[in-house]
């Protein structure tokens, strides 16, 4: 284990590294794929239906073929968006920290006033994803289910249209997701006690400031 002692400062520092944006885009990509996927499924009856007889999408209304709504798959598309991505991601970015591929963010920087409106500094891997994904379907879902309305009122979305427009939405939205849970996983605070123990284990535990690592420990 190899953690740097050196942290990025800054959220422009953080975010310009290979790590980040790598990552970023993986996300992006692998959300769309997902969300495009199966929003195709749902609408085709998981291919049973040719293309122009698939299921179309209403807002309120339970579609008989899905069981579902656009009102209530974007409530849970956004919660399992916002907790799988803390899950499933987060140790990927702490990893590539343990292995020196890029720097711990300082805990300053996840104190930003920004940051306060997210769970980005929330103790507990599971309670940080879903308050996330709770987040994410009032801030991002919400207005869009009321902008779909706008568009659409009691009327239905072709099922093609839905499910492209589902795909695209997932890949902007994984974004900001990605973000809270990148900086959640780099924050220095979280690196310490694992310092100490790699100092520990080299034998410099001298080096290691004594306050910041016994209020770890």
């Amino acid at each position: 284990m190899t953690i740097s002692d050196q942290l990025w400062v800054t959220h422009k520092d953080a975010m310009n590294t290979q790590t980040f944006i790598g990552n970023a885009i993986v996300g992006c990509i692998i959300n769309f794929g997902i969300n495009f996927g199966f929003g195709w499924a749902a609408v085709s009856k998981w291919g049973k239906l040719q293309q122009d007889n698939f299921e179309e999408m209403y807002v309120w209304t339970l579609t008989p073929g899905t069981n579902s709504c656009i009102a209530l798959d974007m409530a849970l598309t956004c919660l399992f968006m916002g907790w799988f991505t803390i899950l499933f991601g987060s140790n990927g970015i702490v990893q590539d920290i343990k292995d020196g591929k890029t720097r711990p963010v300082d805990t300053e920087v996840t104190k930003h006033r920004f940051w306060q409106w997210t769970p980005v500094r929330v103790e507990g891997l599971c309670f940080r994803g879903l308050l996330l994904g709770l987040q994410v379907a009032l801030v991002l879902g919400m207005p869009t289910v009321l902008l779909v309305f706008a568009s659409v009122g009691y009327g239905g979305f072709p099922g093609v249209g839905y499910a492209a427009f589902k795909g695209v939405w997932a890949f902007f939205a994984a974004f900001p997701i990605f973000c809270v849970m990148f900086f959640s996983a780099s924050d220095s605070r979280n690196y310490v006690r694992a310092q100490y123990e790699a100092l520990n284990d080299s034998g410099s535990v001298s080096q290691v400031p004594l306050v910041g690592s016994v209020s770890r420990v």
